[in-house]
C-alpha cells in the first residue's frame, strides 16, 4: 500500500519571501509576526487535508501548475516577482492577499498604494479609514 503511494499535487502554493524577513528584523528586532503569518495558513491546509507547496519569491518561473497562491504578510516584494503575480492573475489563477502586500521594495523602501502591484490588477487599497462615528 505505502509503495503505491503518491500524494495528491498540490494546486495551492503558500509564498515565502526572504525579503520580509528582512525588512522585519529591521524594523522591529524579530521575524515572529512573519514567521506566524506562513504557520497560520499552512496548519489551516494540513487541517483541511489540502495539499499545498511553499515557493519562494525569487524562483517564480513555474506559478501556472496552480490556481491559488497564497501571500501571507508579505510587504515587501522584489518587481520581478509582483510582475510574475500580475501575470499569474493575469492567465486566470487567484492569490490571497493581506493588506499592505509589497508595501516595500526589496531595499526596503515605501511604495505608496497606487505604486503597488495590485494596482495594475485594478485592486485600490484604501488603507486606514476613519470610523462612521466617534469612539466614547
Amino acid at each position: 500500500l505505502f509503495d503505491n503511494y503518491t500524494p495528491d499535487e498540490s494546486q495551492v502554493a503558500i509564498l515565502f519571501s526572504p525579503d520580509n524577513y528582512y525588512l522585519a528584523w529591521a524594523q522591529d528586532g524579530s521575524a515572529k509576526k512573519m514567521q506566524k503569518a506562513i504557520d497560520g495558513y499552512a496548519r489551516a491546509l494540513v487541517k483541511h487535508s489540502i495539499p499545498s507547496t511553499f515557493i519562494e519569491s525569487r524562483n517564480l518561473a513555474d506559478l501556472d501548475r496552480f490556481k491559488l497562491i497564497i501571500v501571507p504578510r508579505v510587504v515587501s516584494l522584489t518587481d520581478e516577482a509582483e510582475e510574475q503575480l500580475v501575470k499569474f492573475v493575469r492567465n486566470g489563477g487567484t492569490i490571497l492577499v493581506e493588506s499592505e502586500c509589497g508595501a516595500f521594495n526589496s531595499d526596503g523602501f515605501y511604495r505608496y498604494p497606487e505604486k503597488r502591484f495590485l494596482n495594475k490588477l485594478g485592486i485600490r487599497e484604501a488603507g486606514r479609514r476613519p470610523l462612521l462615528s466617534p469612539v466614547a
